[in-house]
This record gives C-alpha cells, sequence and structure tokens, in this order.
C-alpha cells in the first residue's frame, strides 16, 4: 500500500479479512479496503481493458501488472517475464505486459527479441508513447542510432497530458543526448501540470540543464526532485557528486550501470574484478576478452557509458577499453580524452593510452575545470635486470646493499671498491658508491663519479639525474632541464628509474616555480 501498488495491497487485505474476520485490526482494515476499492477502481478504468473482461479478471490483470512490476524493479527478470506471460493469457491484447516482456528481452540482453516485441505493441497502438522509448532505447543501445533518431521523432511528436508520457519522451531523448529537447518537453509539463512531477522528470531536467552547463539550475531540479520523493537515489547521487573537487566529479548521469546492461553481465564484473587483483595483465586481458565474449553487446555501450555512464559505469567502460587494444577502441579513448565526461583521472589514462597508440603528445584536455593544452607521454615500465655480475660481485654487491639499506654508508664503501676492482666498469656499482659518497657528505667526488658514468654511457638514467639534481641546487634550472630532456622522450623504464625520473621532475618543477615567484627566471612544462 505504500508503494502504491494498490490493487496488490487491495487483495492482501481482503484474504487477510477472509482468514482473520475478528482480528483486532479486521475494523481498520475494513476502511482500509473501502479506500483501496475507490482507488483500484479508478486504476482500473485507467487501464482500458475494454469490456471483454469480468470485474474479477480485470482485478487480477491489474494485480498482475503491479507484480510484474515488483518482480522488475527487485531484478527477479525470471519472475517478472513468467508473471507478464500469465497476464497475456488473461488478456492477450493487454499492452502494458508486451512493454515490460520487451524490457526483460533488453535486461537479458536479447535485443531482437525485444525490439520485435516493441514492434509488436507499435502495430497495435502506433502512438504507444513507453513501446516508442523502449524501441528507441533498444536501437541506440544496439549501436543504430539513425534508426533510434527516426523512432525518437515519432515519440517527440506524441501530444499528451500524462506524466509517464512525458517521463518516457524524456528518457529516450536522454539517451540520445538530446538535451534541449528533454528541457522543451519538461517546460510544457510543468506550464500543464498543476502538481509537482514526478521525480524523474525533474532529474533528467536536471542532467540536461547540467550537461548544458548551467549548474544552479540543475541543483535547484534535483532538489525539487528530492522533495517530491525524498529517497530519489539519482537526485541524491548526483547532488553528492557535485560536493566533490571538480576534478573528481562524475555528474551528471541519468541512469546507473544496471539500467544500462544485464543483471548478469552486471554481476560478472566480479570475475574482471578478481582479475584486476592479479599481478598479470595478461590475466586481466584474458578475463576481459573472456567477457566480453560471453557479453558481446557491452562492447557497442562502451562509448555511451564513458559519455553518459556513472561512476562505476564509466570506470567499467574505461577499464574494458583500456584491455581492448585495437584501433577501434583507441579512437574511443581519444574521444573520451578530449571530452569533458568524468573525472580527471579517467581522461588522463585515456588520453596516455592515446599518446602512446596514436602519436598524440599534445593534447587539449578538460583539467581542473578548464581547458588546457597538456603534453602526454605513454611510458612502458619493466623490472627487468640491466646488469649481469660474476658470483662473486653479487656477493659483494648484496653485502653493500644490505649496508646502504641500513644507512651504513661507509660500511657500503669496502665491498663496492672490491666489486669495482673486479668489473670497473659495472654502472650500478659506480652509482652506488657515489650515493655512499653523498651520504657521507662527500658530494664533490660522488659528482666526479656520476659525471664520469655518464660519460661512460649517456643513456644511463640515474646518472642523468644525480647531475641533474645537482645543477638544480646550484640553481642551474635550464642546464638541468635541458639534460633531463632525453629522458622526457624516453619511453622505456625500469619501475626504480622511473621513479627517480619522476622525482627529479618534481624537483625541477618546484625550484622554476620558485624561481619564478622570486622573479628570478621563468618555468615551462613539460
Amino acid at each position: 500500500m505504500a508503494g502504491t501498488r494498490t490493487t496488490l495491497a487491495l487483495q492482501a487485505f481482503q484474504k487477510f479479512l477472509e482468514r482473520s474476520p475478528h482480528h483486532p485490526k479486521a475494523a481498520e482494515i475494513r476502511d482500509a479496503v473501502t479506500q483501496l476499492e475507490a482507488v483500484t477502481d479508478r486504476v482500473i478504468a485507467e487501464l482500458d481493458l475494454g469490456e471483454s473482461l469480468t470485474p474479477a479478471q480485470g482485478l487480477e490483470v491489474a494485480a498482475l501488472h503491479e507484480l510484474a512490476q515488483l518482480h522488475m524493479a527487485a531484478g527477479d527478470l525470471e519472475a517478472g517475464q513468467e508473471v507478464s506471460e500469465q497476464l497475456l493469457q488473461i488478456h492477450p491484447n493487454y499492452l502494458p505486459a508486451r512493454n515490460n516482456l520487451s524490457l526483460i528481452m533488453a535486461l537479458k540482453g536479447n535485443w531482437e527479441a525485444a525490439i520485435a516485441t516493441a514492434h509488436s505493441v507499435l502495430e497495435a497502438d502506433s502512438n504507444n508513447a513507453h513501446a516508442l522509448s523502449n524501441l528507441a532505447r533498444y536501437q541506440y543501445l544496439g549501436g543504430h542510432v539513425d534508426l533510434a533518431l527516426q523512432t525518437v521523432t515519432r515519440l517527440k511528436a506524441i501530444s499528451s497530458d500524462k506524466p509517464d508520457v512525458w517521463q518516457k519522451q524524456a528518457e529516450a531523448l536522454s539517451f540520445l543526448g538530446d538535451y534541449p529537447g528533454i528541457l522543451e518537453i519538461f517546460h510544457q509539463a510543468e506550464a500543464m501540470s498543476e502538481a509537482a512531477l514526478p521525480p524523474l522528470l525533474y532529474h533528467l531536467a536536471a542532467v540536461a540543464t547540467l550537461r548544458l552547463g548551467r549548474e544552479r539550475q540543475a541543483r535547484e531540479y534535483w532538489q525539487k526532485a528530492l522533495e517530491v520523493s525524498p529517497d530519489f537515489d539519482l537526485a541524491a547521487d548526483n547532488l553528492a557528486d557535485l560536493q566533490q573537487s571538480i576534478t573528481q566529479r562524475q555528474s551528471p548521469w541519468a541512469f546507473p550501470l544496471n539500467y544500462w546492461i544485464s543483471p548478469k553481465a552486471t554481476d560478472d564484473v566480479f570475475l574482471l574484478q578478481e582479475a584486476a587483483q592479479s599481478d598479470s595483465e595478461d590475466d586481466l586481458r584474458a578475463a576481459t576478452q573472456q567477457y566480453l565474449q560471453n557479453h558481446p553487446e557491452v562492447e557497442t555501450l562502451i562509448p555511451m557509458l564513458l559519455d553518459q555512464g556513472d561512476g562505476a559505469g564509466r570506470q567499467l567502460a574505461l577499464n574494458l577499453a583500456l584491455m581492448t587494444d585495437t584501433p577501434k577502441m583507441h579512437q574511443i579513448l581519444r574521444d573520451f580524452a578530449l571530452s569533458q565526461s568524468g573525472s580527471d583521472s579517467m581522461r588522463q589514462q585515456a588520453a596516455q593510452v592515446v599518446a602512446r597508440t596514436l602519436g598524440d603528445s599534445t593534447m587539449r584536455l578538460w583539467m581542473a575545470g578548464e581547458w588546457r593544452e597538456v603534453r602526454l607521454r605513454g611510458y612502458e615500465l619493466h623490472d627487468e635486470v640491466g646488469h649481469n655480475h660474476s658470483p662473486e660481485v653479487d656477493k659483494l654487491t648484496r653485502q653493500a646493499i644490505a649496508a646502504l639499506k641500513e644507512g651504513n654508508w661507509a660500511k657500503a664503501e669496502y665491498p663496492l671498491k672490491q666489486a669495482l676492482k673486479l668489473e670497473p666498469t659495472a654502472l650500478d656499482l659506480g652509482y652506488n658508491l657515489a650515493t655512499a659518497y653523498e651520504r657521507q657528505g662527500n658530494p664533490a667526488e660522488a659528482l666526479a663519479i656520476v659525471r664520469s658514468l655518464h660519460q661512460q654511457d649517456p643513456d644511463y638514467a640515474f646518472a642523468r639525474i644525480a647531475i641533474a639534481r645537482a645543477q638544480i641546487k646550484q640553481g642551474e634550472l635550464a642546464e638541468a632541464e635541458a639534460l633531463l630532456q632525453p629522458l622526457v622522450t624516453r619511453d622505456r623504464f625500469h619501475y626504480s628509474e622511473f621513479n627517480a625520473f619522476c622525482d627529479i621532475q618534481l624537483e625541477l618543477l618546484v625550484a622554476q616555480k620558485t624561481m619564478r615567484r622570486l622573479g628570478l627566471g621563468w618555468i615551462c612544462g613539460w
């Protein structure tokens, strides 16, 4: 009764009174039954069941319709389908049941059956707003955008004073991104309705308004939705998202992930999450391929979820796109990187792939609420060992490393010097010895070693970084930046090299910013 399933409530109260006519609450329940009978009579009349059904059959049809909606809302598609088919046996021409069946088929990922069922409704009623809205959604999600636009044109032409029709019109336009069209319908509904509009309509108007750049008005519409229905999660969640830093926002989104993909596809996301916890990227790629093979319809949805999804939907789409190494997916990632959808970090992830695969190293990205020219590099990180020492040198190196980790710099000197006598050109040994000297307060001797290493091998990252650090300390920022430039354009790093590279870049940027603040120089990004 509280959930406005009046026919089901009436049936339940009637059964209660049959079983317990003398219960202490019987009188109270009889009053409720009287009220519900009046409401249910109106409900059955609005269902337009025709004259072929008896009043008892009409009540049964109305109850089954509400029961099917309850099952669908709970995600029990099999039960919803069973009840809808049971209803159609009583009243084969009851179109709302067919609309429910088409929705169930879509949620199961059976687009062909969903589209065929929607068409069967339109054959009986060419202006059925629910069927037209559902059909436009199926066509769009199935990748048939041109057909969806044709269907939406028919849907927009329907003139009605019924809130459910306004909702279905706005819902279809939301998928296709017709935000001015949504607001046109919304304002018409406002003008025609004396009562408050349904919360979903306020929500879709808020999404459209924010998409068009009017945040204040969008907030007002979401607040209005919550005034009508305080438990309306879509409005509450979007408003909560707007409280985040502008770099982290996902808002606005019209529908959550489970509105886009089937329950089975949603459940199988957990298998991807398990694979993501593995250290093997190959395992994750294999799991991604298996997921898309099991749910091929999801691949079509990736660009749509990146553009319109909530946080969970957009993250799923991004993960699938990052693990699908195809030219088509690279282009989808590029479109996402250049958009204003999602958080800054998500778009940066996409942009890094674009920089590596499509060669776009300089892009205009939406960052921190404004458009910025950003130079990007795609780096490959590895954990391969770059040296191959003799067993004796390996033993001495382990002794030295242990001492360095303990902070016993003097103790590390002897084994390193002994090792260098055996392998005088070993870069890692020379660098570790320079580190020991530096930490003991001998920077000149340390710098002499790393300069020698740099001359020996200009590609040795640690030597180049150590020299640049010394230059930064001396205020030689331009020289340090020039020295580091070959590393900026380098594509492949060991994890420890990349860690040191990031550290030195931060040191340089901080030093440049400090110099600029003091009026002593200028900053240039990388």
